[in-house]
């Protein structure tokens, strides 16, 4: 399982970790130099290292693959980040229907 996440900081980038990175908020990340290793290391769900970073974070999304992560990740950066609460937020906390006004 992966999950996408929104890192509060000043830049509120977004990305796909692994589920085993994230805990109650806060996600590991790998200190490693090169992306393709980063991904890599993503990709494969890696065990942190003693070394690696923790930063909080605000969970977007769970997806089951890491296929489904990243087209979410990239759905992500073209819409509001609140698009992808799961369905059942989003029915729970929906508002109705305007109801048409009738032209006379």
């Amino acid at each position: 399982m992966f999950c996408v996440v929104q890192y509060l900081d000043a830049k509120k980038s977004v990305s796909v970790v692994p589920q085993s990175w994230y805990n109650d908020c806060v996600t590991f990340w790998p200190n490693y130099k090169s992306d393709e290793r980063i991904n890599r290391a993503v990709k494969f769900a890696e065990v942190p290292g003693q070394d690696w970073l923790r930063h909080p974070v605000r969970l977007l999304k769970i997806y089951g693959d890491f296929k489904s992560a990243r087209q979410g990740m990239k759905q992500s950066l073209t819409c509001d980040t609140s698009e992808l609460d799961s369905d059942e937020e989003i029915e729970a906390g929906g508002r109705g229907k305007r109801p048409a006004k009738p032209i006379e």
